[in-house]
């Protein structure tokens, strides 16, 4: 799902915010964005965030998971499977309108983002309902079903957003479309109830031209069939490949039929083959078989034996018979892949073990011969009787050359081709003889039964005509076996048929089962006697009813065929069922077969007795099949209760047959079940709630109780409720508490909250004498009671009382609101630091803003570090005020400038109106130090340029880092060259680029220097005359115009060095080189100005004008200075 939704964004044209996959996203902004606004989604659920904040802080926007939608304006969490539409609104469509699949609506205010969003999220929902379920029709096993439904609204919903998506097609075209299909599909099962067959085909042809699989494929059918019209196999083509192309599989199935036999279309078995391949594809073992098939023989394509081999072992490893036969021939071959005889053995035991004649040959061969196993005469002449018994001829003289004296000869039989297209029909079977056994009749006397031991004794020696002559003698006298084993030797000996039926008929009118079903064998198939059905189903019925299995299974294929006898499937299935208890394997696959195909005719029966409105009659048939363990019956049952069709309404019998149906694992029973447990669930909540609504507690409280423990949420909230409020019972809190979590571990809201507050009152009972304090001061404004009280608190918090954080937290704003509304300045003061100790990140934030500020208003002189504290611990609370101040005191050096931004964006991000102007101003600050230091460096004031540079290159500016990389390199250059002229003695050169290089603070630059004995040069001489207290040399210089001398004199008459203090003159030389630009004197002479220390007075305007100069060229306490003017008191610049 997570590769969809990022496919389904990235097609939507990127907007200034948009949905950002969260591989991109910071590790910090998706935890804000979580804290935020989507606390409940695990990291590793997000798919992408649209974060809206300007500062990208992620603490405002859109969220999308895997499975919901956030929003963070409106506080909205939306399932991604439940939402069907979304639509622009607002009179500038600056809002969207999200609808979910039950109704409900929700507006999310998207500004000049809401296009982005608006289509985002339709890419969102396509791409959602692309893995939805498709609408599926309430059809029934074998074709039909009782009472269809509709799919929900949700369903349907989903199936239009998927199929317009597909089309293209706005979903109002695609909900009318889907309108149309619905109401045709309607006329079509109207009409089929009402037998019209030509209505029911016009109906289902227009749902099929509107694009309906399931029309397509019923306007196929009926053409196939003719029904409602003459067969049309053309039509019926064109429908099956309507279908198919929207990748129906039994379309698929049909289209590769009517291309392979030419039906509707001129033979194609290329055609074919392209259809089968993609229903094999999907697994499907005859489809599998028959690609091999069609390779083997090279049908619509070149012979490929290897990927003939491939396919049917496909098909072969799902059991498919015929597909493990050709497995195994094309393992003995060597075609298509290796000779492997022992593979081919497995193979051909499998196939052999689900009746395949031909392999149980070739099992009965590979025995004989101990190829790919252990030889076996044994077990190979118990497979060869196997395929004997299903009329194959080299395996009967095979058990022929076994049982005769001669040496049999080792066959073994090549891979016949089996039929491309497998159909299950019932058709005739051979019937099968076991010549090992025969019926005991009553011995004649001694000297027959004599007889007919020395004569089976002498077979069994292999002495064949002498045994037979014994027989003979021994029949003569009447001995039923002997007769029987007489027939049996001039059948398989002497091969003389008609001798076999004088034998056989004399044994089987003493009633020998043996020959009974021999005579049975000869009259079906003409074998010694003219064919005679009637005579075949008497002997097979006189045999049958004697137990042989043989004839039991004989018997019931003439039923199935009806020959001899009419037609009765009922009687065949009697009679198969008695040849598979005795384990008859091919009695027990037709009793299957034909039990399944009685259901199919009875089933039908009772669909038609519906049709018919026959309830009576279609349930009892229903129930009948139900009984027998059918599931659709059983589902069908259910709904004619649930509908009081043929019966009375009665939901608990409905449940009951739906819960058979279930537990097969029938889809739509599981539904029934779910729908009537919610329905009971409903109507007992609906009566709970009507008597509650009433007022009649004592009724409700029962009925809402036997629903909370079935486990039904809102119940045990309501249970938990009503025993909170004593309504229906006395209060216990204790039962409330109890049914309270039940609901809230079910996550329900409301249950959680009054848990903490029933919790919260357990509480309250426990340290009732703590409540008591604790009310006494809360409604007191005694600054003493509180603080006694929130003592008591802690106490009691510490001894397990819950609730105790709950009532300080609530004592602390009750303070923090009563120093709020404090007259006098101390005392609001007083309030505020009391309720700012015991955590009220409010109360610390004012006390923060108190200490900032200080003065009489504020109660308390100003202190920065108290104001650093208090405003810290209430900014990391979230407090957007307290985060500012931390900003603002960055201006008075108590805090990083890199804390101070992180702190006014956080403020920024709550909305705070002076939090941007703050940062935007040290933005411009830090653009002005770059421009100031790249002036430097083009003036070769590299001293500045450095200064400059890093701290821009500290507030993360790329162009200074860069520049200061180049000075770097600049620094190394200037040292080089200067040794090198100083090497060669061009001392001034040398002079030049070495105090450049040490300006650029190289390393070896002043190591050098002390080399060269140039200290002195390297020094100003106006500042070695300040640091030697020499003023005559330094006023001699400063009224030479040179700027550093001049701020040096400002200096020496400001602090009355040598000349005492001279405020005037100070502000004159002060004046004359802040005209030249120099910050530091602007600065002080601002300073003089707002002190007015000059004797002149205090000049705002004036003070102001120079620190704004100082100001531009980045120094930081003018800055300062324009900001805090209330200060009385600041350091002169040295």
């Amino acid at each position: 799902m997570r590769e969809k939704l990022l496919a389904a964004i990235a097609t939507v044209e990127k907007d200034t915010c948009y949905f950002k996959p969260v591989a991109q996203v910071k590790e910090k902004v998706l935890q804000n964005a979580l804290n935020k606004f989507a606390r409940d989604c695990a990291p590793e659920d997000v798919v992408a965030l649209m974060d809206t904040t300007f500062l990208n802080s992620g603490k405002d926007g859109y969220l999308l998971s895997t499975t919901h939608f956030y929003s963070n304006m409106e506080k909205a969490k939306l399932p991604l499977v439940q939402l069907r539409q979304v639509e622009l609104t607002g009179k500038k469509k600056d809002h969207i309108l999200l609808t979910c699949a039950d109704g409900t609506a929700t507006e999310v205010f998207g500004t000049v983002y809401a296009q982005y969003l608006y289509k985002a999220m339709n890419a969102v929902i396509a791409a959602v309902q692309q893995d939805a379920p498709a609408v599926e029709d309430m059809t029934a096993p074998k074709e039909y079903r009782v009472q269809p439904t509709m799919p929900t609204d949700g369903e349907l919903a989903e199936e239009q957003r998927r199929m317009a998506q597909a089309e293209g097609r706005s979903l109002e075209e695609e909900f009318a479309l889907q309108q149309q299909i619905v109401m045709a599909l309607q006329e079509t099962q109207w009409a089929l109830i009402h037998n019209d067959a030509a209505g029911a085909l016009a109906s289902c042809v227009r749902a099929a031209e509107l694009g309906d699989v399931d029309g397509q494929k019923m306007a196929a059918g009926m053409y196939e069939a003719g029904k409602g019209a003459e067969a049309n196999p053309a039509q019926a083509l064109h429908w099956y490949l309507q279908a198919a192309q929207q990748d129906d599989t039994e379309a698929q199935k049909k289209v590769a039929e009517f291309y392979f036999n030419g039906t509707g279309v001129p033979e194609n078995k290329a055609e074919a083959l392209v259809w089968y391949k993609k229903v094999a594809e999907k697994g499907d073992a005859t489809a599998q078989f028959n690609v091999g098939a069609m390779y083997s023989s090279g049908l619509g394509t070149a012979a490929d034996k290897a990927q003939a081999f491939h396919w049917f072992l496909l098909a072969a490893q799902q059991g498919h018979s015929s597909a493990q036969h050709n497995v195994a021939n094309l393992y003995r071959t060597g075609e298509g892949t290796a000779v492997n005889m022992d593979e081919s053995f497995r193979w051909y035991l499998q196939a052999a073990e689900q009746g395949i004649a031909a392999s149980q040959f070739n099992v009965g061969s590979l025995y004989l011969g101990g190829v790919g196993t252990v030889a076996d005469e044994e077990k190979a002449l118990y497979w060869f009787r196997k395929a004997a018994e299903q009329g194959h001829a080299q395996a009967a003289e095979m058990v022929r050359q076994l049982e005769a004296p001669a040496e049999p000869q080792i066959i073994t039989e090549e891979a016949e081709e089996p039929s491309v297209v497998e159909k299950e029909n019932l058709t005739k079977s051979e019937c099968t003889v076991d010549e090992e056994k025969s019926a005991k009749a009553a011995a004649p006397g001694q000297a027959a039964e004599d007889l007919y031991q020395r004569g089976k004794a002498a077979i069994q020696a292999k002495d064949y005509q002498n045994g037979l002559n014994d027989l003979i003698q021994a029949g003569q006298q009447g001995h039923a076996d002997a007769q029987s084993m007489a027939g049996y030797m001039y059948l398989k000996w002497k091969q003389d048929k008609a001798q076999a039926f004088y034998w056989y008929s004399l044994a089987a009118q003493q009633n020998n089962a043996l020959a009974q079903l021999y005579l049975g064998e000869a009259y079906r198939t003409g074998s010694g006697v003219a064919q005679d059905y009637a005579a075949a189903v008497q002997w097979y019925q006189r045999a049958a009813e004697q137990g042989d299995a043989n004839a039991q299974n004989n018997l019931a294929l003439m039923y199935v065929n009806g020959c001899g006898v009419e037609k009765n499937n009922e009687a065949a299935l009697q009679w198969f069922q008695k040849a598979a208890a005795q384990g008859h394997a091919k009695a027990k696959e037709m009793a299957q077969r034909l039990g399944q195909q009685t259901v199919n005719e009875r089933f039908a029966k009772a669909l038609e007795a519906l049709k018919a409105k026959d309830y009576t009659t279609a349930l009892q048939l229903f129930t009948e099949l139900a009984e027998q363990g059918d599931a659709a019956a059983q589902y069908n049952v259910g709904l004619m209760y649930c509908y009081g069709n043929g019966t009375d309404q009665n939901f608990e019998k409905a449940q009951e047959w739906f819960w058979k149906a279930a537990a097969q694992g029938d889809e739509k029973a599981k539904e029934m079940v779910q729908r009537l447990e919610q329905q009971t669930v409903n109507e007992k909540f609906a009566k709970a709630a009507e008597a509650y609504n009433a007022k009649d507690y004592e009724t409700a409280l029962p009925l809402f109780t036997e629903l909370a423990e079935q486990g039904v949420t809102d119940a045990q909230y309501n249970v938990g409720l009503m025993y909170y409020c004593g309504k229906g019972t006395a209060k216990d809190l204790d039962q409330a508490l109890l049914w309270l979590q039940k609901a809230a571990a079910q996550d329900h809201e409301k249950a959680k909250k009054l848990v903490e507050r029933v919790q919260g009152e357990l509480d309250d009972l426990k340290f009732a004498d703590v409540v008591k304090i604790y009310k006494d001061a809360y409604y007191s404004d005694d600054l003493d009671k509180f603080e006694k009280a929130l003592q008591t608190l802690k106490r009691a918090k510490e001894n397990g009382y819950t609730n105790a954080q709950r009532k300080i937290d609530e004592l602390a704003q009750r303070m923090h609101r009563e120093g709020s509304m404090r007259l006098s300045p101390m005392t609001s003061f007083s309030w505020h630091v009391k309720a700012a100790e015991w955590g009220n990140a409010e109360a610390q934030a004012t006390v923060g803003g108190m200490y900032l500020k200080g003065g009489t208003f504020c109660g308390t002189d100003r202190d920065l570090d108290a104001a650093l504290k208090w405003s810290r611990l209430a900014a990391e609370q979230g407090i957007a005020r307290a985060q500012y101040n931390l900003g603002y005191l960055y201006l008075h050096g108590k805090l990083s400038e890199a804390e101070a931004v992180q702190w006014l964006r956080k403020a920024a991000e709550q909305g705070n109106e002076e939090a941007p102007a703050l940062l935007s101003l040290l933005q411009l600050v830090t653009e002005e130090l770059y421009r100031r230091g790249k002036l430097a460096v083009r003036d070769e004031d590299y001293e500045d340029a450095l200064k400059y540079l890093r701290i821009a290159a500290q507030r993360n500016h790329a162009e200074a880092k860069k520049l200061l990389l180049e000075l770097e390199k600049r620094a190394e250059e200037f040292f080089e060259k200067g040794e090198a002229a100083y090497r060669y003695g061009e001392r001034d050169l040398a002079r030049d680029l070495i105090k450049k290089a040490r300006a650029l603070e190289h390393p070896k630059a002043e190591f050098l220097i002390r080399r060269m004995g140039v200290n002195a040069m390297l020094n100003p001489p106006e500042r070695e005359a300040y640091e030697k207290g020499d003023f005559k040399t330094v006023l001699k210089i400063a009224e030479q115009g040179k700027k550093d001398a001049q701020f040096y004199a400002g200096l020496m008459y400001y602090n009355g060095e040598e000349t005492g203090v001279d405020w005037n003159k100070a502000l004159e030389w002060f004046l004359k080189a802040a005209e030249q630009g120099m910050p530091e004197a602007q600065y002080n002479a601002g300073l003089i100005y707002f002190q007015g220390n000059h004797g002149r007075g205090k000049n705002h305007k004036k003070a102001h004008f120079w620190f704004t100069k100082a100001a531009e060229q980045g120094d930081a306490e003018a800055r300062k200075m324009l900001n805090d003017e209330w200060h009385e008191h600041w350091e002169i610049k040295k």
